[in-house]
């Protein structure tokens, strides 16, 4: 009787060994499979941290170029104005540099 109960304790400890080394296995899958989707999850955030941040850099280099491109637009306008109103000042300082040439070096003309 006495081996009996001890068969019994000894196969319920068997068990309850087989039941934390079962256990302990299965925490140890749980442990490798969520790092190894910790990992794939990482890798997935980086490469679309990686498209955002290109898609952001292109759209901001669009933006930069149409700018760029509406400021030389408006300073050659500026240049352009300013070359037509110097040319104007040239043209009537000129006027009345051959006008006074000629009254003081030609008076019968004027």
């Amino acid at each position: 009787m006495i081996d009996d109960i001890l068969k019994d304790i000894r196969d319920a400890e068997d068990r309850a060994d087989e039941i934390i080394r079962d256990a302990n296995q299965k925490g140890k899958d749980i442990v490798a499979k969520a790092e190894s989707d910790a990992g794939a999850q990482k890798r997935a955030t980086l490469k679309e941290c990686k498209e955002d941040r290109k898609t952001a850099t292109d759209k901001a280099t669009s933006n930069a170029l149409l700018k760029r491109e509406e400021i030389l637009k408006k300073g050659k306008a500026a240049a352009d104005d300013v070359v037509e109103q110097k040319k104007a000042d040239v043209e009537k300082a000129s006027d009345e540099l051959v006008k006074e040439l000629l009254g003081k070096y030609c008076p019968a003309l004027d």
